[in-house]
């Protein structure tokens, strides 16, 4: 990481002069970055070290600890160079440069298709991760998935599908190549329920060929058990002869409940049947059974 020039001054034909050398990594966070002076000389000692950070135009001399600390305020690249002199006074200059990048990555997530009214899905849902970074670039983005984290590299766009009845989540965030970790962490809750609950009545029940024989004017129950192991039945509508009868039931504390007023009801024979919803807006219909409804007694 970082980089390094390496420029050998002058010296004496009996001495071997120094060689300069600082490295930085490639990229800093906005903090104290330090600057690592590994200059050598093959015949005696470092004499001197001494730092710029305008190109060689300034020069300063700190304790000689082998490292040199800047301190950014603002993004950008930082330059150090340090021109390393022996004990026989010969010189060599080298430069390291590392890009300083204090702000955190941006990653967004986004989920298709949408959710019904009620903010459940019916089948598989797709989700899409961007992420972006304007100074060092996206190291990497964590991806947890019920619980489950995968480290993705890299930049591009992150897809995949999640699938399966019940409740699942999903979170999000990026580090980048600066060691920035985004503070914000992108989530969604995801409902599924692609099966449509059951429902049967409970009353009438088939007694031979149809479910009972009425006289006009007396109220035929009608009871339906139905039942979501997803998400909760939230309605069943009442029907006779393909029409709805009544309000729709959406009190499931007792069950479902209908009484169907056969007063002016004619003779005959009579189809009723129930379709129940659940929460995803997923709908069953119950088996069909026929009454039979006699004229009423004088």
């Amino acid at each position: 990481g970082g980089s390094t020039n390496t420029a050998t001054g002058t010296f004496s034909a009996a001495n071997i002069g120094p060689t300069a050398h600082l490295s930085v990594p490639a990229f800093s966070p906005m903090a104290a970055v330090v600057f690592t002076d590994s200059s050598i000389d093959p015949d005696g000692v470092i004499a001197s070290r001494e730092y710029s950070t305008d190109a060689g135009a300034t020069w300063t001399a700190p304790a000689l600890d082998g490292t040199f600390t800047v301190l950014p305020s603002v993004d950008g690249p930082v330059s150090v160079s340090v021109r390393a002199t022996d004990d026989n006074g010969a010189t060599s200059v080298a430069s390291a440069s590392t890009l300083v990048d204090g702000t955190m990555p941006v990653t967004t997530l986004a989920i298709a298709p949408n959710a019904t009214a009620s903010g459940w899905y019916t089948g598989p849902v797709s989700y899409k991760v961007s992420r972006s970074d304007a100074g060092s670039g996206i190291a990497s983005t964590v991806v947890v998935i019920d619980g489950a984290t995968t480290l993705v590299s890299g930049s591009g766009d992150i897809t995949g599908t999640i699938s399966g009845d019940g409740t699942h989540s999903i979170a999000v965030y990026s580090v980048d190549k600066a060691g920035n970790i985004e503070s914000t962490v992108s989530s969604a809750t995801i409902k599924i329920d692609s099966t449509a609950p059951s429902a049967s009545f409970s009353n009438p029940q088939f007694a031979g060929p149809i479910g009972g024989v009425y006289t006009a004017g007396q109220s035929v129950p009608m009871d339906v058990r139905a039942s979501d192991d997803t998400s909760r039945v939230v309605s069943v509508v009442f029907s006779v002869n393909g029409q709805q009868v009544g309000p729709e039931d959406t009190d499931a504390t007792d069950g479902f409940h209908y009484s169907l007023d056969t007063t002016n009801f004619a003779p005959g024979v009579y189809q009723l049947q129930a379709i129940a919803t659940n929460e995803a807006g997923l709908s069953t219909a119950t088996e069909s059974i026929e009454i039979l409804v006699l004229p009423a007694t004088v």
